[in-house]
């Protein structure tokens, strides 16, 4: 599926990114160094092979100027932010930031890199697993679900401000912010193509109120 915010960068680009992370001694040679990889619908993500031959998958935010939902915002900020306090808090495995960068010098959008882990997406073959394997999966799942759910926050609302004291004030907030946009990109839909309604509509003697 595509999207306007997978953020895809040419060669020379992601050449640059790896410099910066690993030094320019680890930046391979050729083209053929980035696969990216699918089943995502936000961020880009590209399977890298450093020279030496180390594999490590890169994250890249949407391009400034995308527009997203409002608790879509900043959500690599958050990701990082996710990690660090799962991390902390419980056993649960999460993938260790090789490197992060917000500077936005060599990229349009914040990126980080991470461990490569040669796996399926158990979304993509549960069809091939047996009844038992997938009960299996879950279960594992689940309990490190509950490891999750037992980290306390401070408060209710987005991630890195979390500032409502009830759970109801926080889902009306969103809801709230779900509808004032989805109103401004419908006023700016008519301001766009108001005038060539009413223009057909006038050859046809329809009347648009």
């Amino acid at each position: 599926m595509e999207s306007i915010t997978e953020n895809r960068q040419t060669p020379e680009t992601l050449k640059a990114m790896i410099a910066k992370a690993f030094g320019p001694d680890r930046v391979p040679a050729g083209e053929d160094f980035a696969e990216e990889l699918g089943h995502g619908w936000f961020n880009v993500a590209y399977k890298i092979r450093l020279r030496g031959g180390r594999d490590v998958v890169l994250k890249i935010a949407p391009p400034p100027g995308v527009e997203v939902m409002t608790y879509e915002q900043g959500a690599m900020d958050i990701e990082l932010a996710s990690l660090a306090l799962i991390r902390e808090h419980t056993d649960a495995p999460v993938p260790e930031v090789l490197f992060a960068d917000t500077s936005l010098e060599v990229c349009d959008a914040p990126y980080f890199f991470m461990p490569c882990i040669d796996a399926d997406n158990i979304g993509i073959i549960e069809g091939a697993l047996s009844p038992g394997e997938l009960a299996d999966y879950w279960e594992q799942l689940g309990a490190r679900n509950a490891e999750l759910d037992a980290i306390k926050g401070t408060g209710f609302g987005p991630f890195l401000d979390p500032r409502f004291s009830t759970w109801r004030a926080a889902f009306e907030q969103r809801c709230e912010d779900v509808l004032r946009r989805l109103r401004g990109a419908a006023s700016r839909r008519v301001g766009r193509y108001g005038s060539q309604v009413r223009s057909r509509a006038a050859a046809t003697q329809w009347r648009v109120g």
